[in-house]
Formats: structure tokens, sequence, C-alpha cells
């Protein structure tokens, strides 16, 4: 049996490692930041390597380069080089990302770009790199694309991102595939970018209809409806002449954070292999792309915060620490929810606290109603901040940027 390694407790106090080898091959975190300036975003990197060996393995009858890894919820250049390395492509919906991928390893070849607000510069930039697609979101970007096709006397290869009206089950700020939402070519205009295509095919290839619903999504259903209606797209296609040869699923499967359970993760990935298998065999000449971002890394990374001042105003008790909305935006933005665990258990009684950061801010409260027993200085964890943590993180109200660090080959290193 593979040992997972991931953030356990042994003798109360929180490691990182092999649950398996607590002191052979793991790190006590609360002696580890005892010399350190905190906040710290610490990123497992044996842990994402095996959740990546695992997606790719449960998925084999998707090529590796298929698998393209969502930019936007990580785009630390080692983390990329790491992915890079597993043989994944990558999903960007910028030319910043773009960049940065291929300084990360990825070569232009296994890069798509996606993303409704496209800039004349971003496009132009993209084709001359010779990426491998193209995700159109409406007419009008497409006619963008002809036009400077035919000025640089050049083609490219296109993915036609459908809005197919089904929205995920999920947040309503990170639903994407719903009829009111701004992503992907509604289906009003579809004709219109047919014709456009079929006289323009020297210039804009089409080579895949692709679609995305929306984000951290842990029920399949919605997926699969929508996975139906791509499909029948496909056939009117093909029946058309369009000769379409990927179809890109995009991402969103998403973790419980409510409960660290890797297993868990694990049984939704097999499932959500297991609804993909069957489309693939329904369309064996067709590859199958992907677009996984939190899925691979959420659970990777936390984000470590020492306790400033212990507080109470009415009849609420405050945990105020050095870390907030400037750092991991997602609980005011979405009203995400982060468990918080204490580096260090201590058997003195629990409070219900709300754990707020410094930022003048009233939406800076990163949790409530945790139960904590701490003290001023103690430090806490912040778990499943390796998507959608650092990549959104500002220096608001001009507090610096938190460390990074990894742990890898038993050691936690400074991630530069």
């Amino acid at each position: 049996m593979i040992s997972h390694m991931e953030f356990f407790y042994f003798d109360n106090q929180l490691f990182v490692g092999k649950p398996s080898e607590p002191k052979a091959s793991s790190v006590n975190l609360s002696k580890w930041t005892s010399n350190q300036r905190t906040p710290i975003y610490l990123y497992d990197f044996e842990q994402i390597k095996r959740r990546v060996q695992y997606f790719k393995k449960v998925l084999a009858f998707v090529q590796s380069q298929n698998i393209h890894f969502a930019v936007k919820s990580n785009p630390n250049e080692r983390i990329l080089k790491l992915l890079s390395d597993e043989g994944l492509g990558a999903d960007t919906v910028s030319i910043g990302e773009i960049k940065r991928a291929m300084k990360g390893g990825f070569s232009a070849n296994n890069i798509i770009f996606s993303g409704v607000g496209k800039t004349k510069t971003e496009i132009e930039n993209a084709i001359d790199l010779k990426i491998k697609q193209i995700n159109i979101e409406s007419f009008s970007e497409l006619k963008r694309i002809i036009k400077i096709c035919n000025e640089k006397n050049t083609s490219i290869e296109l993915g036609i991102r459908l809005n197919p009206r089904v929205s995920a089950d999920t947040h309503k700020s990170i639903s994407t595939g719903g009829a009111d939402n701004k992503f992907g070519v509604d289906l009003s205009e579809l004709e219109d970018v047919k014709k456009a295509l079929k006289e323009n095919n020297k210039l804009v290839k089409l080579k895949s209809l692709s679609m995305h619903i929306g984000s951290n999504f842990l029920k399949l259903a919605e997926l699969d409806s929508a996975m139906k209606i791509l499909e029948n797209h496909l056939g009117e296609f093909l029946k058309e002449g369009f000769e379409i040869d990927r179809l890109d699923l995009g991402g969103g499967l998403g973790i419980d954070y409510d409960i660290y359970d890797i297993q868990k993760d694990e049984s939704l990935i097999a499932e959500y292999a297991d609804l993909l298998k069957n489309l693939h065999e329904r369309h064996p000449k067709i590859q199958l792309m992907l677009e996984p971002g939190r899925i691979l890394i959420a659970r990777s990374a936390i984000l470590i915060t020492q306790v400033q001042y212990i507080k109470k105003n009415g009849s609420t008790w405050f945990a105020v620490v050095d870390t907030g909305m400037n750092h991991l935006l997602r609980p005011a933005l979405y009203e995400a929810h982060h468990q918080i665990w204490p580096l260090v258990i201590r058997q003195n009684e629990k409070k219900a606290m709300s754990v707020a950061g410094p930022i003048c801010e009233s939406t800076d409260i990163l949790a409530t109603d945790v139960q904590l027993s701490i003290y001023e200085d103690d430090c806490l964890a912040i778990l499943d901040c390796g998507a959608y943590g650092m990549s959104m993180a500002s220096q608001y109200n001009l507090h610096d940027f938190p460390l990074e660090y990894y742990f890898e080959n038993g050691k936690i290193s400074h991630l530069a």
C-alpha cells in the first residue's frame, strides 16, 4: 500500500509528510515555524505528484498532454515545472499565463487559450507562439481572429467553447455554464459561427468543441447533462463536414472543503473517470481534453498564520491573525469555507471563534464558529489553499505577500 503524503496530527502536533512514518519522513510544523516569519504558504510537492499520477492512472484513456492544468489556479513557476515534468498540458486565460506556462516547461503546442475577453494583442501573441488551440467565446472574437490571421497570412486551430445553458451545482459566483453567464458562445450565435468558419477555413481550423460549466462541483449529474448536449452538437458539426477530433470537457472537479479526506477525493476522481470513459467508448477516435486545477493541487497547501490578538466584541470571540483576505480571498469573495487547525492541539476548553484578518474591511473574516483552544502567538493552519490561494493574493493595505515554502523528500525548502 502506498502511503499518502498529507498534513496530519501526531502527538497533538501538526506534521507534513507520511502519517505512517511521522518521525522518519515528516516535518513537525510547530517546531519548524518557531524560527519562521509568518504568514507562509506551505506546499506539499509529494502530495501534488501523487495526486497527478493517480489522476493520470484512472484516466489512462486521456493522453497526458490533453490533461491541461488550469494555470489560473496556481501559476507558481516551480509548481508548473512539476506538472509539465509529469507530461501535462496547460490551460490558460491570458497571454501572461501562456508565457508563465512556457517558463514552467510547457511547450506551446500543449497550451490552450480560453477566456472571454482576449485582447487583439493577446490573440496576435498566441498565434505567433503557435499554441495548440484558442477556444473562442463569441462570434465577435471569431471575427477578430479571422481578421488577424488574414493580416498575418497564417492560420490557427480553434475550439468553440459552447455555453450549454447548464449550471454546475456550486456557488453562483463560480458557475460558468448558465444561460446568463458571460462565458462561451451562446447557442443563438452558432449558425453565424459555423458560416464564418466554413468561409474562412484556410485561416481558422475548427478542431474542438469545448465547455466548462463551473468550478468545485462535487456531483456529476450536471456535468453528465452538459456532456450530452456537447455530444449532440458534435454529431451535428460532423454531419456538416467539420473535422473535429477533440472534445474539451473543461475542468471544475472539486474537493469537499468541509473535510480533509484524500481518499474521498480519489473516489470522486474515479467516478469522474467512469463517466468520461463511457463518452470515450462512444467516440474512440475523438481525443478528450480536460482542464483540471483545484482537484490536482487544492489539498497540497496550507496557509500558516500567527495569532496576534484574542479579543471579545459583544458575544463574539475573535482570533485576529496576521493573514487575511489579502492572502486568501476565497472566504470574502465566495463565502468559501476552509478548515482551520491549530499547529498544536491544547487540552484546554475550546471556544467558538471567528478568525479575523488584519485588513480594514469588515469582510476580512477567514472563518466563523471555529472551535479553538489557543493563545496569542500560537500558529494556525488554514487548510486546502493550494488552488486559488496565492494566485489571488494581493498587497492590499500594503501588507507583504506571504512567504512560500515546499515540502519534498522529507524536508522543507524556500520556494523562490
